[in-house]
């Protein structure tokens, strides 16, 4: 509601945190953004403005926008493990497809064998952490602004 959005929006005022709102919501509004943490957390607009602060606090730490323009190959080390990117398309097929029909954003993962197959020089659990990180940062880039007020909150 926008009781919810306003209490929440004020006590991000009050930790000056309103500019970091702005840099890492997407395409996202506000009330929306909002409304997803404030729903998180069962409506308790306290718990949902501690979570938002946190996550937002993460985010500026961890350079996430930044983040988000580094190529493939930079967040699989291909520099340092040339066969990294290859081998990792080899065990996990994805892409991204296009849009539904509210214009959420489409992503295809299919981990193949991936529980008997060894990982390959350069694809340790961090690394391919940080690259499912990564998919999902740039996904959200590909949200229409626009169109987000059609979309059905799943």
């Amino acid at each position: 509601t926008m009781d919810e959005f306003a209490v929440v929006l004020k006590g991000l005022e009050e930790a000056g945190m309103v500019i970091l709102l702005d840099k890492y919501r997407g395409g996202e509004s506000r009330e929306a953004l909002v409304a997803r943490f404030v729903k998180a957390r069962g409506g308790d607009t306290k718990k949902a403005l501690n979570l938002l602060k946190d996550d937002l606090t993460w985010r500026e730490e961890h350079k996430m926008n930044e983040f988000r323009m580094l190529t493939a190959g930079q967040v699989l080390l291909e520099d340092k493990y040339p066969l990294s990117r290859k081998k990792h398309d080899e065990l996990f097929s994805h892409g991204f497809l296009g849009y539904d029909k509210f214009n959420r954003p489409i992503l295809y993962k299919w981990y193949n064998k991936n529980y008997v197959i060894p990982f390959a020089e350069g694809l340790d659990v961090d690394t391919m952490s940080k690259y499912n990180m990564w998919m999902v940062e740039r996904l959200q880039g590909e949200v229409h602004p626009n169109m987000i007020h059609r979309w059905r909150q799943l």
